[in-house]
């Protein structure tokens, strides 16, 4: 069942095969099938979520550095700016009033720095 369905978690494996092993006699308990699954190197291993972070190889226009050869010095002679993009993900253990504290805390931050 594992290599027709490589990514299916145990609990899912657990709800497939259980009525086959219970047509010939065998009780598999969850906790027994991930043991198992363990011990035989089937489990699906996690995978890394990966950082966003800026991409720039976008379709979009790139400037070029006019910085780069700029010799700073007084004060406000140069000024930057960036534009951040901050997603909000609703996931196990992250509640949607959570994530609206959140935007509301960040909302109150961006105003205060302008």
């Amino acid at each position: 069942m594992r290599q027709q369905l490589p990514r299916a978690g145990t609990r899912k494996l657990h709800e497939l095969i259980a009525p086959e092993l219970a047509a010939h006699g065998i009780e598999v308990g969850r906790d027994y099938l991930f043991d198992l699954l363990a011990r035989h190197k089937l489990l699906i291993r996690q995978r890394k979520r990966k950082a966003f972070t800026t991409d720039s190889r976008h379709w979009m226009r790139k400037y070029t550095n006019l910085t780069c050869q700029l010799v700073i010095d007084r004060p406000e002679q140069l000024w930057v700016s960036d534009m951040t993009y901050i997603a909000f993900f609703h996931y196990r253990g992250f509640s949607l009033h959570q994530t609206n504290l959140l935007r509301y805390r960040l909302l109150q931050a961006f105003q205060f720095l302008s």
